[in-house]
C-alpha cells in the first residue's frame, strides 16, 4: 500500500479535455478558418495544442449540425481523436486500384455511396503519414462520386492536422513515397496553413528552443553538449524514482513487448498476476461484424489481454475526467489487483486511483471495446508515444532509423530533467529536404 499521506480516489475514467482553457490567438485563427468553410492544414511542433484544437473543431461541427468524418492515418491516432482510420472510413482498402475501379466500388454499395455524398468535411489527423498519390486519388474519386467534377474533392472541406517534421509517409514496399503536399490536388484545394507555436508541454525554455531546432534538423554545439549531459551508459539500468523506472521509447513493437514481459516476470508478485481480458459488444452481424471486430482488435489502444500484479509499471491511455493532472501518458505502479479494477499509485501527483474498465466506441458506437485503460510501461514504441507526454523517459538513440524520429521521441518529455539518452549521435538528427523546403515556403 502507499504511504498514509496518499489520497485514494476510486473513480471511473472517461476521455475528457484536460481543462476548459480557451483557444490561444493562433488556435482561434485556425478555428475561425474552419468555421468559415476553408480547407486547412493545422501544423506545429509537438505540445502546441493540436489535439485540443481538434476537439474544439469536432465540437463545432456537432453543434452546427454539419457532418464531419473524423479520421486519422493510423489506428492509434484515430483512437485519440475519437474517429476511425481514413482507409476504413473510405471503405476502399489500401487504395491500390485505379481511380475508375475505386469509384465503382463506392457506387456499388449504397451505404458507402451515402457516406461519401453526405459528408460536409473530413478531418485527417497525422496527415504527414499520407502520401501524395493517395491524396490525388481521394480528390478524383470524391469529384466523381459526388458528381462535382470541377470542384476540389467534390466539395468536401479538408481539415488536416499533423507535423511533417515528425513521422513521414510509409509504403508497404518499403520505399519512401512522396509527401502529401507534393500532390497536385494539394494546391488545387487552396489549403490554408496555420502553424501553432505556443508550447504547452515543455516548461524549460532552453529545452523548448533546442527541440525547435532539432525539429528542423538543426543542432548546435550547445545542443550536443546539453543532450550529452543526459547520456547514460545503459538506460535499462537506471534506478527507479518514486517506484517508477523511465519509460523507454523503442522503435519496434516486438522489442518493446518483449522487454515489458521480461520486466513483469522479474517482479516478486508476478506469480500472482491477474489477467484482464477485453470484452467487445456490438449489434453488427455477418461480414460487417467480422470486419469491425478485426479492425477493433488491430487498433485498440490497449491489448486484448493484459496481465498485472503489484509492482507492474503501467501507463494511462486516456485522460482522467475527474483529475486533469492524470492524462494519456501518465505512468504509475500497480499497488493492488481486483477482479474489476486495479489500484495504481501515480508518483507525479502522489495519489492512488482505482482504475476501472473503460469503454472505447468504434464506428459511431456500433462497436464498443471494454478493457482497463492501461498498458505495461517499462517500454513503448516511438510511434505509440505520439500524443503523449512523459515525465521520466529513456531513449536509445541507436534505434533511430527514420527522418524526424529523433524529434518525435525527444518531444514526448515534459522536462529535460526526466530525459535519459544512450548511444547519442548528432548524425541521427535529420529531416527530409522536402519538408524543410515546404516549411520555408510557408514563411515567405
Amino acid at each position: 500500500m502507499a504511504a498514509s499521506s496518499s489520497k485514494r480516489s476510486r473513480e471511473e475514467i472517461t476521455p475528457s479535455s484536460r481543462s476548459t482553457r480557451s483557444l490561444t490567438e493562433e488556435q482561434q485563427k485556425a478555428y475561425n478558418a474552419v468555421v468559415s468553410g476553408q480547407s486547412v492544414l493545422i501544423t506545429g511542433p509537438g505540445g502546441t495544442g493540436k489535439t485540443f484544437l481538434t476537439r474544439k473543431i469536432i465540437q463545432y461541427f456537432k453543434s452546427a449540425n454539419r457532418k464531419i468524418a473524423v479520421t486519422a492515418t493510423t489506428g492509434a491516432a484515430a483512437v485519440l481523436v475519437g474517429g476511425t482510420t481514413f482507409h476504413r472510413w473510405s471503405c476502399l482498402g489500401l487504395w491500390t486500384q485505379s481511380v475508375l475501379e475505386l469509384v465503382k466500388q463506392v457506387k456499388m454499395i449504397k451505404y458507402v455511396s451515402v457516406r461519401w455524398n453526405s459528408v460536409d468535411a473530413i478531418l485527417i489527423d497525422e496527415v504527414s503519414m499520407m502520401d501524395a498519390e493517395l491524396l490525388s486519388k481521394f480528390d478524383k474519386v470524391a469529384r466523381s462520386v459526388r458528381n462535382r467534377h470541377t470542384v476540389p474533392f467534390g466539395g468536401i472541406q479538408l481539415v488536416l492536422l499533423g507535423d511533417f517534421f515528425q513521422l513521414p509517409p510509409v509504403s508497404p514496399k518499403g520505399e519512401r513515397p512522396p509527401f502529401v503536399f507534393l500532390s497536385p490536388s494539394w494546391n488545387s484545394a487552396g489549403i490554408q496553413t496555420f502553424q501553432l507555436s505556443v508550447n504547452h508541454r515543455q516548461r524549460n525554455m532552453e529545452f523548448q528552443q533546442m527541440l525547435a531546432r532539432i525539429r528542423e534538423g538543426i543542432i548546435t554545439a550547445e545542443d550536443i553538449e546539453l543532450l550529452k549531459s543526459r547520456e547514460v551508459p545503459n538506460i535499462k539500468e537506471l534506478e527507479s524514482v518514486n517506484g517508477i523506472q523511465p519509460t523507454i521509447l523503442m522503435s519496434h513493437v516486438s522489442v518493446a513487448e518483449k522487454y515489458n514481459q521480461e520486466q513483469l516476470l522479474k517482479l516478486e508478485a508476478s506469480k500472482d498476476r491477474v489477467e484482464y481480458k477485453a470484452r467487445i459488444s456490438t449489434s453488427l452481424v455477418g461480414k460487417a461484424r467480422d470486419s469491425a471486430l478485426a479492425y477493433v482488435l488491430k487498433n485498440a489502444p490497449v491489448p486484448e489481454s493484459i496481465q498485472l500484479c503489484p509492482g507492474a509499471q503501467v501507463m494511462l491511455r486516456v485522460n482522467l475526467k475527474k483529475n486533469y493532472r492524470l492524462v494519456n501518458g501518465s505512468t504509475g505502479v500497480v499497488k493492488e489487483t481486483a477482479s474489476d479494477h486495479v489500484v495504481v499509485y501515480f508518483p507525479s501527483i502522489k495519489e492512488e486511483h482505482a482504475i476501472k474498465t473503460h469503454a472505447w466506441e468504434f464506428d459511431g458506437g456500433e462497436v464498443v471495446y471494454h478493457q482497463l485503460p492501461l498498458i505495461l510501461a517499462w517500454a513503448v514504441t516511438i510511434h505509440k508515444s505520439q500524443g503523449q507526454q512523459l515525465e521520466y523517459m529513456g531513449v536509445d538513440m541507436g534505434n533511430i532509423f527514420e527522418s524526424g524520429q529523433a524529434y518525435t521521441a525527444l518531444s514526448r518529455i515534459t522536462d529535460l530533467s526526466g530525459l535519459y539518452i544512450s548511444n547519442f549521435n548528432p548524425a541521427l538528427i535529420r529531416v527530409s529536404p522536402e519538408v524543410v523546403e515546404f516549411y520555408r515556403d510557408l514563411k515567405k
